[in-house]
């Protein structure tokens, strides 16, 4: 299971729950699929734009493991809403993002994020 909360950077909570399925031999190598969705609470960042979840996000992927440690290039895919709310403007805001990533936090975005193209390397 994925049960955790976070607390962001300028206030508030982000809060991830799921699954992790899959099997891993005996040396801890294998693959398994995940889905966890993420809900946001006031959750603000350091300059002090607040998020909460409209009324969540949600990641599903794929993760695979040699020896017991992340291997390989990892992917995703993150859907759904969230409000969000600055001194300048509010409003909603919809995600449909694959990631790519490697086990040395190098990776990629692309897809769309309130009605803007994303396309980003990490």
């Amino acid at each position: 299971p994925v049960d955790e909360q976070l607390d962001c950077p300028g206030g508030g909570t982000a809060t991830d729950t799921g699954m992790v399925v899959g099997t891993l031999d005996a040396n801890l190598s294998g693959e398994a699929s995940f889905e966890a969705r993420q809900t946001y609470s006031s959750c603000r960042n350091a300059s002090g734009v607040s998020i909460d979840g409209d009324p969540h996000t949600d990641a599903v992927g794929t993760v695979r493991f040699v020896n017991g440690e992340l291997a390989g290039e990892q992917s995703l895919r993150v859907t759904g809403a969230v409000r969000y709310e600055s001194s300048e403007s509010s409003g909603r805001c919809e995600v449909d993002v694959a990631v790519s990533y490697t086990p040395g936090a190098r990776g990629a975005a692309s897809g769309t994020a309130c009605g803007e193209p994303v396309d980003v390397g990490f």
